[in-house]
């Protein structure tokens, strides 16, 4: 068996590593999926995030918070993470009628937001795909948060695993 250089061997290293910790450094958990379709809770808006399966940026985690008020230029702003999604997965939120403003940040870049403020009405489901762009070896991804529609984020969902956030 051929050895392969020691530079060869480190970044193989360093990529597996990378990857692992991306993936763990999320917080988010499987869960089962739900026995009937998602619908809201009485009141409430659901919100249903999530990312779908890509190879490039695969390892970096992706947090979401709804924000209570916006950020300044020197502030982040103040909110709560509701949900980390992994490469391929999604979560569910049941939001307050109202404005709301959701921040993503990816774990690569720390610091680097996404805002989305979105209308929250009561008894509407909406979807929010995750997206990391510039995602490349050794290049530190950026977060974006957009809204989709009903029927391209349903179809998307379809084969992507539920999680929740663990406490």
């Amino acid at each position: 068996m051929k050895l392969l250089a020691p530079s060869t061997n480190w970044l193989i290293a360093a990529a597996v590593s990378f990857v692992v910790a991306g993936c763990a450094s999320t917080g988010a958990k499987p869960q089962a999926a739900p026995a009937t379709a998602d619908s809201p809770e009485p009141g409430k808006g659901l919100v249903i995030f999530y990312r779908e399966s890509h190879f490039k940026g695969g390892g970096v985690g992706f947090i979401v918070r709804d924000l209570h008020q916006l950020p300044s230029d020197t502030s982040l702003g103040t909110g709560p993470k509701i949900g980390a999604l992994p490469n391929g997965s999604l979560f569910v939120f049941n939001a307050t009628p109202g404005k709301h403003t959701f921040a993503g940040e990816v774990t690569s870049r720390i610091g680097s937001w996404s805002y989305r403020t979105m209308n929250i009405e009561s008894n509407h489901v909406y979807y929010v795909r995750a997206d990391l762009w510039g995602a490349s070896i050794g290049v530190p991804s950026l977060p974006e948060l957009t809204v989709v529609d009903s029927q391209k984020g349903s179809a998307a969902i379809k084969n992507l695993r539920r999680v929740s956030l663990s406490q």
